[in-house]
């Protein structure tokens, strides 16, 4: 009888715990961030820890968060979620294999995510300034990519590149070291010299006849 008491309160402990993890499981945990200040405001400029969501706030010490830069996000381990607010008018982050949700604040009309990348409105173009995964398919109607975004990045496997970037910018995807295939499509008109410098890994390269130099 005893021994059944017993194997009744470890079964009740084993829910009870199993609840509890499940009923926090889902739940966002934040990183803990590092700000530069300038005379606008506050830049994002590192993020680490074990949490799931990189929060930036709308202000820091009483001003403005304006911007966020992120290199290498690995000190991110559990990365799951960036929540960006309105008052950023700048984002630059390195290219990640993590399946990372971007979230963008009501009112903010200046970035757009599709195809796990955030896109930035910027002199009249659409400009890459983050990308997630593996796989990389850029949206047609991107004109740009920002160098910070590729540029040796080691996790990033493949790309397919619009026609809508008429130019594939000098070194945009140099040291690409895991970089194996490239599908460039028809309207781009130019691959600017180094694009794909350093990329040891790269097995196959579609270029379409729109490619004039």
């Amino acid at each position: 009888k005893t021994f059944c008491i017993l194997m009744i309160v470890i079964i009740i402990c084993l829910c009870c715990a199993m609840l509890t993890a499940c009923n926090g499981e889902g739940k966002d945990t934040y990183v803990e961030l590092s700000f530069k200040e300038s005379v606008d405001g506050y830049l994002v400029n590192g993020a680490q820890g074990e949490g799931n969501t990189i929060l930036i706030p709308e202000t820091h010490n009483g001003k403005p968060v304006y911007g966020v830069t992120l290199g290498w996000l690995g000190d991110c381990p559990n990365l799951k979620k960036i929540v960006i607010p309105s008052t950023v008018n700048s984002v630059l982050i390195k290219h990640s294999s993590k399946n990372v949700t971007i979230e963008i604040a009501e009112g903010n009309s200046n970035f757009k995510v599709e195809n796990n990348c955030l896109i930035r409105s910027k002199f009249g173009g659409q400009y890459l300034v983050a990308a997630f995964g593996k796989d990389v398919v850029i949206p047609e109607g991107v004109t740009r990519v920002e160098e910070i975004v590729f540029s040796s990045a080691s996790e990033v496997e493949s790309v397919v590149i619009p026609g809508s970037m008429e130019e594939i910018e000098k070194g945009v995807f140099k040291d690409c070291k895991n970089l194996k295939s490239v599908t460039i499509k028809e309207g781009v008109e130019i691959i600017g010299k180094y694009a794909f410098s350093r990329c040891t890994q790269l097995e196959r390269v579609s270029i379409p006849s729109s490619v004039i130099e």
